[in-house]
């Protein structure tokens, strides 16, 4: 194993210290953009905003508690987007403490309406209601208004339950987005309540949590993995290796393992050194949250890894990897949709109940909405899958690197699995839509959506077919008399 190793780190050297650099430097850069963003955020503040504006501003606002303007106010705001401001715009002093009582919250109005338990746009809201509790919302000081406004992170000390969907840019809760007015205030012209209005500008503080740099160390590992294929890497490796699992483990620690472990350290490096950089006062993150994110990434990187090794292992030719790639990654989806169908079909007709345990339902519901605890089941799952690649790579050969399956005795079990996957992803919602026209593939109504299901079904059947046996398989051949 250790022989391996040395070997192909000598053989793509280069190219494995320009990724390691590609790393560092994306973690540092990420860094200092984010440093130089807060600090022109805190420049634009300061020459706009100082304390006597802001209690004049806080006077006024509290002086239209109860009023019928402070109802017209919240019901204008709502049916309105400030973003972006190219040009000099002139608000009215009502809009103008809206718009500043937003800079310290932009979720401030959704906020303030859902802590009733109501819906933001429910009609039976009163809107001088929740002007009363923006307002309560606003800071006392103008410490304390400065800090709310330019504080780097606005998420919650433990909140640590839903970062599953930050991952893939569902909400911005820990990457803060601020619109702040530019204007200079000792001008004339300049400062709250100016009269020639003011520009805006937005300032984001990013929170990243290493997933785009991991994503793309899997990219370019599997890239080399096929390029060591075609180039005759592979082969001069298998010469002076035991076993090609040796080889497999090999690159995979030069590509996806160093790479990944030297992003998670820059991470946690730029959290730290944000704190030093950034007065403490403006930083809300704790270590815990930061290790935690940063094991789902790389949980999430093994699996994704395992899945490349596994196609990799079992699959010859190139075009026949891309291949099984997409078509296995839509097929997934197509899986578990007709799953939810076929429960749902249950339910409805033939008054069948899935029915869970207390235990089993807190059980699911919490591997769903922290990635730490769905990432390491998926994990758990993914190891035997792991362990079978591994013993696949040592029966490798450079002879099967051109077909499709690359082990004989498997060409009619895959043949069969590929049949059964096909009959529940496109005649069995075929058949539900028959009988239920609520279903999620309801597509019998029109018979061009029909006819394109069908063709597409036996279509990708049929090439799959191909791609395994190259011809149809002996047993579909009419035998010769």
């Amino acid at each position: 194993m250790r022989q391996s190793i040395k070997l192909y780190y000598q053989l793509r050297k280069l190219w494995i210290w320009t990724v390691l650099v590609i790393v560092t430097i994306l973690g540092l850069s990420s860094l200092v953009l984010n440093m130089a963003v807060w600090h022109q955020a805190e420049n634009t503040f300061d020459s706009h905003f100082d304390a006597h504006h802001y209690y004049e501003m806080q006077d006024y606002a509290k002086s239209l508690v109860d009023t019928k303007k402070s109802a017209k106010i919240v019901k204008g705001w709502q049916n309105q987007f400030y973003g972006d401001i190219s040009t000099e715009e002139k608000f009215s002093k009502s809009d103008e403490i809206f718009y500043y009582i937003n800079t310290v919250n932009p979720n401030n109005y959704v906020e303030s309406v859902e802590i009733d338990g109501s819906s933001p746009d429910d009609s039976s809201i009163s809107y001088r209601k929740i002007y009363r509790k923006m307002i309560k919302r606003l800071p006392k000081t103008f410490e304390g208004f400065r800090k709310q406004t330019l504080q780097y992170y606005n998420n919650k000390k433990n909140d640590s339950s839903n970062v599953f969907s930050r991952y893939f840019g569902i909400t911005d809760a820990h990457s803060r987005t601020i619109t702040l007015p530019i204007t200079n205030k000792s001008n004339q012209n300049g400062g709250p309540f100016n009269k020639k209005g003011f520009t805006t500008r937005k300032f984001v503080f990013n929170n990243p949590y290493g997933l785009g740099p991991i994503l793309l160390i899997i990219i370019i590992g599997a890239f080399f993995f096929l390029l060591d294929q075609t180039h005759g890497i592979n082969a001069y490796m298998l010469q002076r290796s035991k076993s090609g699992a040796y080889v497999a483990l090999a690159k995979s620690l030069c590509w996806f393992v160093i790479p990944s472990m030297l992003s998670v350290f820059w991470t946690i490096f730029a959290y730290i050194t944000k704190g030093l950089m950034i007065p403490h006062e403006f930083i809300r993150w704790n270590m815990s949250t930061v290790l935690l994110n940063n094991i789902a990434v790389l949980e999430m990187m093994i699996i994704l890894v395992t899945v490349g090794l596994l196609i990799d292992s079992f699959i010859g030719s190139i075009f026949g990897k891309f291949y099984t790639f997409i078509t296995g990654f839509f097929a997934s989806i197509l899986f578990f949709i007709t799953f939810f169908s076929v429960i749902s079909f249950l339910n409805r007709h033939l008054h069948w109940q899935f029915k869970m345990t207390e235990g089993l339902k807190l059980f699911v519901k919490t591997i769903f909405t922290n990635p730490v605890d769905l990432f390491s089941i998926l994990l758990l799952i993914a190891i035997p899958f792991l362990l079978l690649a591994l013993h696949w790579y040592r029966h490798y050969s450079i002879e099967t690197d051109s077909k499709y399956i690359r082990l004989q005795k498997f060409k009619k079990p895959f043949f069969i699995f590929v049949l059964l996957l096909a009959t529940w992803d496109f005649l069995l919602p075929l058949i539900l839509s028959l009988h239920d026209t609520s279903s999620a593939f309801a597509i019998t109504s029109d018979l061009s959506s029909v006819v394109w299901w069908v063709a597409w079904g036996i279509g990708i059947t049929l090439f799959t077919t191909w791609m395994i046996f190259g011809r149809r398989p002996s047993f579909l051949r009419k035998k010769k008399a």
